[in-house]
This record gives structure tokens, sequence and C-alpha cells, in this order.
């Protein structure tokens, strides 16, 4: 069951958060601006309580801009129909998959769920666009088959297509077919996360570590791993160990540290 944040619980926030424990991308994936965090209780739960229950906020805003091409045009009510399918695959896929777990003495939250929160805007047709109010700008192409996709975290944009909402067949025949929704894919680049997919001859392309785990949502399937959330658990114990909680555990040699189904960290994940 998905916790929900009791906002008027508050207790960790930060805009425009740069991913925290990846290693360096091919393609600047961990640009400053990736995305806001704030870590609340979760409704029903208290701070003063043992054993409190806390939501992490993963907020994201994303513009659209549909453009038409010599495949076709967008036709009324066709892109508004690819931000919902967007909307529901990134929080099927992404939301509330693993809790991060502590077992620190020195807090009373032990335990917290990582809900993803899209903003969606489409400034389509607008000639000035304010990307000040905003942490990824998404082109996307009329296509008639799917054309690939790329996102790039230096410029914090990316590139879709009309197909990416839709399941794409991968080593079809094998014991290794998958599919993937690209959109999905193209998400875990917003968050930092790099491909662990090979390149066309085999070899390394990027994150050289999980480059057998097909159904990874960063190879070439759908499944988000305990390693993906690695950067969230960094950021909660970052900022606990800022707190006088944090500087009493560090006293005493017991940092607060935050794993992902309490047995995977920005150590050991492999980013």
């Amino acid at each position: 069951m998905s916790w929900q944040p009791d906002y008027s619980q508050r207790i960790f926030r930060q805009r425009n958060v740069r991913p925290r424990g990846v290693a360096a991308s091919a393609f600047d994936l961990r640009a400053p601006g990736t995305y806001n965090l704030g870590l609340y209780v979760a409704e029903g739960s208290s701070l003063h309580a043992r054993n409190t229950r806390g939501v992490l906020v993963v907020h994201i805003v994303v513009s659209f801009v549909f453009e038409n091409t010599r495949f076709g045009d967008w036709l009324p009510g066709q892109s508004e129909a690819f931000i919902h399918q967007y909307r529901r695959i990134i929080h099927r896929v992404w939301s509330d998959k693993y809790p991060l777990t502590t077992d620190s003495r020195f807090i009373s939250m032990d335990t917290v769920q990582v809900s993803v929160h899209l903003e969606t805007i489409d400034v389509t047709g607008q000639e000035e666009r304010d990307e000040s109010t905003t942490h990824w700008t998404l082109w996307v192409r009329k296509v008639a088959n799917w054309a690939g996709s790329w996102t790039r975290g230096s410029s914090r944009h990316g590139l879709s297509d009309s197909g990416d909402v839709q399941a794409n067949r991968f080593q079809p025949g094998t014991p290794n077919q998958t599919q993937q929704r690209a959109v999905a894919h193209e998400f875990g680049h917003m968050l930092g996360l790099r491909d662990e997919y090979s390149n066309s001859t085999g070899g390394v392309l990027d994150n050289p570590h999980h480059l057998r785990d097909f159904n990874s949502v960063m190879n070439t399937g759908e499944a988000v791993a305990e390693r993906h959330y690695a950067p969230f658990a960094e950021w909660v114990s970052l900022k606990w160990r800022s707190t006088d909680h944090g500087e009493r555990a560090q006293a005493a040699g017991q940092p607060i540290l935050f794993r992902v189904a309490g047995a995977v960290d920005t150590s050991n994940a492999g980013l």
C-alpha cells in the first residue's frame, strides 16, 4: 500500500538536486536541476513516535513540445493522450518500488517510501519558454515507427517520438527477450542513471556492471532494481546526518545510513 505524504510535517526539502552516488556518464546525466526532493512524515504517522513512516517525494517538472513531421501531424487530443500515458507509465514503473530503511537508534523514522510526482506542461507553440520553471524539456516527434530517443543532462533536454509509450521488443525469439516502453527508460536518465546495456558489438556502452540484467529498465526491460533507488537513500542519509541526531550518531561511531530494502546503497549499487 502506498503511503501519502503529510505536507504539514516536512522534514527536509531541496530544490534542483544533482544526483549523488552515480558515476560520471558519457552523456553528462548528473546535471544540476534534475529534480526536487522532499522528505515528509507519512499520513497517520508521527515524528515523535517510534517506527515513524516517511515519504520521499521526487518532484519533476517536464515540459513537452510536440513536433509535426513528414510522417504526420499531431491531431487534436493526441498530445493530451500521450502525456496521460506518459504519466501513467512513469508512475507505475518508478514509484513505490522499494523501501528505504535504517536501523539507526538515533532517529525515530526507520522506513521511507519513494513517491514520484510528475508535473507536466505542454508548451508547444510558445515562442518564449521560461525554462527556469521546468526540470526537463522533452521534444516529441510524430513518427510512423519507433525512431529512437535520447536524454542529455547537460542541457536537461530530451528527444522522444510518438511511439515511445508503446512497448518495443528486444532480442525476440531468445531467452533474453524483453519489452520496454522507451519513456520508462529515458526517465531513468532524468534521474541521473546510466545505460546498462551493451553496445552493438557487445562491449561496454556506459555502465559496465549490469550488462546481463536484461530485465532492468536501464537495460532493455522495465524492472526497477534496488540499485536504482540508491541515490535517494544517499540523499536521505546525508540529510539526517546534518541534524543534531546525525551529529550524535556520528560521535557514537554509528552514522545514520539508509539502504534500499535494507541492503543496497551507493557503495554497492554499481551505478
